[in-house]
């Protein structure tokens, strides 16, 4: 069932937005990340998510947030130009962009 939704997934990519994806990164993380949100709903309802919210156990700290922005910071600096290194010519520009904008 996974491959069929992640198929349909690259597919839309692909033929309908008409998306350059050099390596296939763009497509397997999206699906990755709607696959990965479906499942944490399904193996914990929106009633358990409360009662751990409410004793505190899933709040964030101070080291998380900090590797949280220099994750973040590591991403804008970087992933466009890993992106489009495999692409020549105008199809450079257009991975850049795409996955500025992806990121954006």
């Amino acid at each position: 069932f996974e491959i069929l939704v992640y198929s349909i997934n690259e597919s839309i990519g692909v033929y309908e937005y008409q998306a350059v994806d050099m390596g296939g990164s763009m497509y397997v993380h999206m699906f990755g990340a709607f696959f990965g949100v479906a499942c944490s709903s399904m193996y914990m309802p929106a009633s358990r998510v409360a009662e751990l919210d409410s004793k505190k156990k899933l709040g964030a700290s101070r080291t998380t947030d900090t590797f949280a922005m220099i994750g973040t910071l590591f991403l804008w600096m970087f992933w466009p130009s890993f992106n489009g290194a495999l692409a020549t010519g105008a199809a450079r520009n257009r991975v850049v962009i795409n996955t500025v904008l992806a990121i954006s």
